[in-house]
């Protein structure tokens, strides 16, 4: 082996030596077996099977990222289950969002090459070295030491249910928000345990600009502790935070405590008003009422509450109460939210689930979530990278096997059945649908849905649509009023300017027998007409007038 921190990492870069190292990169030995990553000085405290592989000699001296210093310094080492098991305490798995992806050899017509692989791997072996840990990034337990990739995939769920996860951005947080849209990333951060110095590490970070806030940093309201606050939500969202409360027997404020003094709404418009009151130092803060958040009533400074308004607008997608959770707690002097923050993440969450339903309950709106909104490089990667994990925990937990999409609808059906049960959520609702998923999957596990525009009653307002007989009905409630989405003449606005149109559906009857009223769907202007863009599964009784007309179909 290569004596470590004093080899001086060489890169065949030239046309015909990169040709020379394809080759060798080509001539390998196959492997099967599950490969981590350690350093050379932590070898001889670890147990292995065979013998350590020198992934710099044998991968990284012929490939462009060969360049970083710090691949000498590491082997890469089979263990077995067992071994796993017995050196859990000191196994990390990494979790992160690749960038500066290289390959080698010629590229495609689609710009693929050989042996493609991430750059930004620094992060995880300086902890790596720091801590001791026997590492696992995916890569380099696949491509690096020539593992078939349908070999890593078939395991992988188990060790992202069952190890410590350390994803980059607890220890960079700025690097969570950007993560937190990677498919991949959904289900290594959504149920095995969080590493807990990387929890800690991120809590002090999103508490230390809160208080920043509370100082006057508007910069930082309306910057990175927006951006961390977005995160962290997501990041709880994931992972099951509303019954993770319940189950721990835990009251926080509900949504009605963040409703405007005089009337049961408005809760993202008071919320903003509480961030504009903190930020500005107030001695006494006052709960906004329905006539204040009218430009010429409202107290305060108006363009700041509008700027936080788009701030407490992007949080609110991740659910209710929990984004006024992290937006109001983490601007408190004190939050004592950080021990239940902690627990939820460096625990296997879905231990507690004791039964199928249980599972579905505490994950089914997040893998729905997950599946419909989030990216990944290649469409055909989606089920697996959203549903791999949960699909082993049910099976190795619960002896249910079941395929992405037959998981998924047990996800639609079990989430309806659950805000059933629970008095506090009158529906679900799934933000951003990807326009690259595929026409009859877009709505997994579903299938179609079919209704009719939303329609203006004589006010202008959006409570209106035509009936299965033809006649309009008025659910005298404002339709896409809980996105935060005005309405001008036929047509739906966001905050961040994106324009759409609004439908209200007729629930499949399995959705129908557990309860579901209605499903407003709003489609982005200029998208294919069977796409939606955001979808709300409501069992609120205001939705429980006559059925649609059938004008639009969604799938």
């Amino acid at each position: 082996l290569c004596p470590g921190p004093r080899c001086v990492p060489t890169v065949t870069l030239g046309s015909s030596m990169l040709q020379a190292g394809l080759a060798v990169l080509r001539d390998r030995p196959v492997r099967k077996g599950k490969f981590f990553i350690v350093h050379r000085n932590d070898l001889d405290s670890i147990e292995y099977m065979g013998t350590a592989i020198d992934i710099f000699d044998e991968f990284y001296r012929h490939h462009p990222h060969g360049k970083e210093p710090l691949l000498c310094e590491f082997v890469a080492i089979e263990l077995t289950d067992k071994q796993i098991r017995k050196q859990h305490k000191r196994t990390r798995l990494s979790s992160y969002r690749w960038a500066d992806i290289e390959g080698v050899g010629p590229k495609t017509d689609k710009g693929q090459q050989e042996f493609a692989v991430p750059g930004n791997v620094r992060w995880f072996l300086m902890l790596c070295k720091e801590h001791g840990w026997i590492g696992w990034f995916d890569f380099m337990s696949n491509v690096g030491v020539n593992s078939p990739t349908a070999f890593t995939l078939a395991y992988m769920g188990d060790l992202y249910a069952e190890c410590i996860i350390v994803p980059q951005g607890l220890f960079e947080p700025a690097t969570l928000a950007v993560a937190m849209s990677r498919a991949w990333v959904f289900q290594e951060t959504a149920f095995g345990p969080l590493d807990e110095r990387g929890v800690h590490c991120l809590l002090a970070c999103v508490r230390a600009l809160g208080e920043r806030v509370r100082a006057g940093e508007v910069d930082v309201l309306l910057g990175a502790f927006a951006e961390a606050a977005d995160a962290l939500a997501r990041l709880l969202a994931r992972r099951g935070w509303h019954g993770f409360l319940a189950v721990e027997g835990v009251e926080l404020t509900t949504i009605h405590d963040y409703f405007f003094s005089d009337c049961t709404s408005g809760e993202n418009m008071v919320v903003a008003d509480m961030l504009v009151q903190r930020v500005g130092g107030v001695a006494e803060e006052k709960r906004l009422s329905r006539r204040q958040q009218l430009q010429s009533a409202y107290p305060r400074d108006w363009c700041l509450y509008q700027k936080v308004l788009a701030v407490a607008n992007q949080v609110r997608q991740w659910g209710f109460p929990l984004s006024w959770h992290v937006l109001d707690y983490f601007t408190r002097p004190t939050s004592g939210l950080e021990p239940l923050i902690s627990k939820l993440l460096t625990t296997r969450r879905y231990e507690a689930c004791a039964t199928v339903n249980a599972f579905l309950d505490a994950f089914g709106v997040s893998i729905l979530n997950a599946y419909g909104t989030l990216q990944v490089s290649f469409e055909a990667d989606r089920e697996a990278a959203v549903t791999a994990v949960a699909r082993f925990i049910l099976a190795s937990r619960h002896g249910m096997e079941v395929g992405a999409e037959e998981l998924l609808r047990m996800a639609w059906v079990r989430a309806v059945a659950f805000c059933r049960e629970d008095d506090g959520h009158n529906g679900y609702q799934i933000v951003g649908i990807q326009p690259t998923i595929q026409e009859g999957r877009r709505l997994l596990g579903l299938g179609t849905i079919k209704g009719t525009p939303i329609l203006a009653n004589s006010r202008g307002a959006p409570t209106c649509y035509t009936t299965a007989s033809g006649e309009v009905h008025d659910v005298r409630g404002i339709l896409g009023g809980r996105f935060g989405l005005s309405f001008s003449d036929g047509v739906f606005a966001g905050t961040d300017g994106q324009r759409y149109h609004g439908f209200l559906c007729n629930p499949p009857p399995m959705l129908a027998a557990e309860g579901a009223r209605k499903i407003e769907v709003f489609r982005r202007v200029g998208d294919p007409a069977r796409l939606p863009a955001i979808v709300y599964v409501t069992l609120h009784s205001a939705y429980g007038g006559p059925p649609t007309a059938q004008e639009a179909a969604f799938d």
